[in-house]
């Protein structure tokens, strides 16, 4: 396969283009996903440090030091964009940047997933930490060469739209796939599934995106568009200068902070509710399945439920408008988070629980949907109102709100462990977990964990999985609907009208 510089001139892309786009989407968020909370699994209950006397601490510095490589992460993000804006690829900036960013943080994450755990103790905690964040800062690359293409795809906002809902319906089957998968795989050799998860997602990723940069076509720009140099720090200057910008990017920082915290968190929680341990386990007290199966069908609903309101988004958004849907679906959940709390998460209810989780999913779905489609809005916005075009600035900016939130979720997941007081006993799991499978090892794991009464524990636990991702979409609605003037289409609609007058009074590239 040869690279070469391809190009489009028309209102929309290439349907190869499009596909092509979409389906990478798949592969990547599923690596994303994995590499951004699974990983974390991984390291709790399977790392060198399980061996290790000071595991407390070692977890402490890991959770504390990763909240920070996960912020820097989104800082470089920013400085991809940099890239992106002002350098000149002979190949085409998308398609390199893409390039560039699927080889060099595919080498970091099996650097980081397989070489580390060679070391033991300190060691190992230093060399996953710097991999850990090096993999993170460099797929930043690939990402912002992905993502700051949308606005190029098309400039028809509903053909767009089309293109983003397929791409985060792709999304979300890879995602939480991966969220179904991962907590499911604790049947007593938990280590070396999860090794072998990685390596599956990480060749994915690799081999996906190499498909991309060859299929995918770029669209020719007009002379002039680029001709001013950003700087370096552009993202975070446009952030924080632009008070509708900060606002969007903090409404979509709190829609996936809210869905980290209630799919990410919610593994440990099942494996204490309703028995330690994966299908073909007996399920503890009155609970129905053990906690393995319950997160797999936990996940795998809320992904299916998300996945069919974001391909419904299109034509419902088309219809009622996005402040009807953020209006609707917010008072929803409200109801459906209070019933969450007070039955679905308790053992015995567990078809209550699948069957609120499904809306709970459908509902988010399209709240997600339109905060993710408001933040690709901000770069036509940006546009209309400064007359400079910063497609790569603004998509940076919505990674490091992402980013942000990935990192605080890593805060939350330690502090609700701590706060709830099941971190000795998340200590004791660890380490039975490193003798290895045996016949008796989940039996023996389930009477650690209940060898005393956790009930408060585990409420403090379910009321910090519920209640803050509520909170959190709460504040998302109400700043998106009464501050950000472009979740009004019509208005959006005549920024891109206006926009698209200025683009085309401006000389063409021959």
């Amino acid at each position: 396969m040869k690279l070469v510089n391809k190009t489009f001139d028309s209102e929309d892309c290439p349907k190869s283009t499009a596909r092509a786009f979409e389906f990478t989407s798949l592969f990547r968020d599923a690596f994303f996903q994995f590499n951004s909370f699974y990983v974390m699994l991984y390291v709790q209950l399977c790392s060198p440090i399980i061996r290790s006397t000071d595991y407390v601490t070692m977890f402490t510095v890991i959770s504390l030091v990763l909240i920070f490589s996960k912020i820097l992460a989104g800082f470089c993000w920013t400085l991809a964009s940099h890239m992106l804006e002002n350098a000149h690829f002979r190949l085409g900036n998308y398609r390199t940047m893409t390039f560039i960013g699927a080889i060099v943080s595919t080498v970091a994450f099996v650097l980081m997933f397989f070489v580390s755990p060679l070391f033991e103790g300190w060691t190992y905690v230093t060399v996953f930490l710097i991999l850990y964040t090096l993999e993170e800062c460099l797929y930043s690359i690939n990402d912002i060469g992905y993502w700051s293409i949308v606005n190029k795809l098309s400039y028809d906002e509903k053909h767009r739209s089309h293109i983003s809902s397929i791409t985060n319906v792709m999304t979300s089957l890879g995602g939480y796939t991966v969220s179904a998968l991962s907590p499911a795989l604790a049947n007593g050799n938990l280590t070396l599934n999860l090794r072998i998860l990685a390596l599956v997602l990480v060749v994915g990723y690799f081999v996906a995106s190499m498909v991309y940069v060859v299929v995918m076509k770029e669209r020719k720009e007009p002379r002039e568009l680029h001709k001013e140099k950003t700087p370096w720090y552009e993202g975070m200057r446009i952030l924080f200068t632009d008070k509708e910008v900060f606002i969007e990017v903090f409404c979509l920082f709190c829609a996936f902070l809210a869905q980290d915290i209630l799919i990410s968190n919610s593994s440990t929680y099942f494996y204490y509710e309703y028995g330690y341990g994966s299908f073909g386990a007996k399920p503890y007290g009155n609970a129905l399945l053990p906690g393995g199966a319950v997160s797999f069908f936990f996940c795998l609903i809320y992904g299916i439920g998300i996945t069919i309101s974001e391909f419904l988004y299109t034509p419902v958004a088309s219809k009622f408008g996005k402040k009807i849907l953020i209006n609707f679906f917010t008072t929803i959940q409200i109801g459906l988070y209070v019933l969450l709390f007070f039955f679905g998460f308790k053992a015995g209810y567990e078809i209550f629980l699948f069957i609120l989780i499904f809306f709970i999913a459908f509902t988010h779905g399209f709240l997600y949907m339109s905060y993710i489609m408001n933040s690709f809005n901000v770069a036509e916005y940006y546009e209309y109102k400064t007359g400079k075009e910063r497609s790569a600035s603004t998509m940076a900016i919505k990674a490091f709100g992402v980013k942000t939130a990935n990192g605080v979720q890593t805060g939350v997941f330690y502090l609700t462990l701590l706060s709830s007081g099941l971190m000795s006993i998340n200590q004791q799991v660890a380490s039975l977990e490193a003798q290895g499978s045996s016949d008796d090892l989940i039996a023996e794991i389930n009477n650690t964990i209940h060898a005393s009464d956790i009930a408060s524990n585990l409420t403090i636990y379910r009321a910090l999985i519920t209640f803050l991702p509520l909170a959190l979409m709460i504040v998302a609605a109400a700043l998106s609907l009464f501050c950000v003037s472009f979740t009004d289409e019509k208005k959006y609609a005549f920024y891109v009208a206006e926009v698209k007058k200025r683009r085309e009074a401006l000389p063409q590239k021959k």
